[in-house]
């Protein structure tokens, strides 16, 4: 978790990882297992799944929800 930022009210489930750089905006929720990536992002309000990861530089916006398994790789268009 070097280098990683957690903004204010997050959701950070069992097992979660947050490798260096990633950003935890307020209000995210990162369910049980889910994997941010070096440099992952997730603006406010953000869900990221049960297992889901984020690869490395990949970004979700404002209220954006991934569901369970998912990857999420850099460029992935999500609404």
């Amino acid at each position: 978790m070097a280098g990683a930022i957690v903004g204010t009210e997050p959701h950070l489930g069992a097992g979660v990882v947050l490798n260096c750089g990633a950003v935890v905006d307020h209000q995210c929720r990162v369910e049980d297992f889910g994997h941010l990536g070096v440099n992952a992002a997730m603006a406010g309000g953000a869900v990221l799944g049960r297992g889901a990861w984020m690869q490395a530089g990949a970004v979700l916006g404002y209220g954006v929800k991934v569901e369970a398994g998912v990857v999420v790789t850099p460029g992935l268009a999500l609404s």
